[in-house]
C-alpha cells in the first residue's frame, strides 16, 4: 500500500516525535484520503488500525528512551512492555515483510537491555549532537569563501571551539 513503516524512520526529531504523538488524527486524515481516491471504507480502516496498533507504543519509547534521568524500575518495565508490544504489532500488521528494520530490532530487543543494563537510555541519545548542527552551519557559512581545504577546516574548527567555550 506503499504507507508501511519503513517510511517513519526517515522522519526527522521533531517531525517524528510530533507525528507520533498526533498519529490517530493523522493516520485518520489520510484514511480518509486514499478513501477519496477509491479506497473502500473497511480498506481504509484496516490500514489506519495497522498503522496505529505499531506507533501507539513508539509514544512510550519515545518518551522514557529521551529521559535523562535514572529510570525507576517501573518505569523500565513500562518501557520494556511497550518496546515488546510494538514487536508484536510490528509483526502482526506487517506480516508481508520478512525482517524488521534495523531501528524496528533496537527497539525490540537492545532499548531494555539498556534500559536494564544502565537505568537510562537518554544520556546516550543524539539529541545533543544534534543540536550542534545550527552552529555548524553558521560556521560553514562563515568560513564557506576560503579556496584553501585545510585553511578552511582549521578555521571551521577553530570556530566551533570557539563556540563551545565561550558563553551566550
Amino acid at each position: 500500500d506503499g504507507l508501511s513503516l519503513p517510511w517513519l524512520p526517515q522522519l526527522v526529531c521533531p517531525d517524528c516525535r510530533r507525528f507520533i504523538k498526533h498519529h490517530k488524527e493523522i493516520l485518520a486524515d489520510i484514511g480518509n484520503a486514499v478513501e477519496a481516491h477509491g479506497w473502500s471504507a473497511a480498506e481504509s480502516r484496516d490500514l489506519v488500525a495497522r498503522h496505529c496498533a505499531v506507533i501507539e507504543h513508539l509514544d512510550v519509547v519515545g518518551h522514557y528512551t529521551r529521559a535523562v534521568w535514572t529510570l525507576t524500575p517501573s518505569e523500565i518495565d513500562e518501557l520494556a512492555r511497550a518496546c515488546a508490544k510494538f514487536g508484536e504489532a510490528w509483526r502482526a500488521s506487517y506480516p508481508h515483510r520478512k525482517e524488521m528494520t534495523v531501528k524496528g530490532h533496537i527497539v525490540e530487543v537492545h532499548v531494555p537491555e539498556t534500559a536494564r543494563k544502565f537505568g537510562t537510555c537518554g544520556v546516550f541519545g543524539e539529541d545533543g549532537l544534534e543540536a550542534l548542527h545550527p552552529h555548524d552551519t553558521l560556521v560553514r557559512r562563515l568560513v564557506r569563501q576560503m579556496r584553501n581545504p585545510e585553511a578552511r577546516h582549521a578555521a571551521h574548527t577553530l570556530h566551533l571551539e570557539g563556540k563551545r567555550s565561550t558563553p551566550e
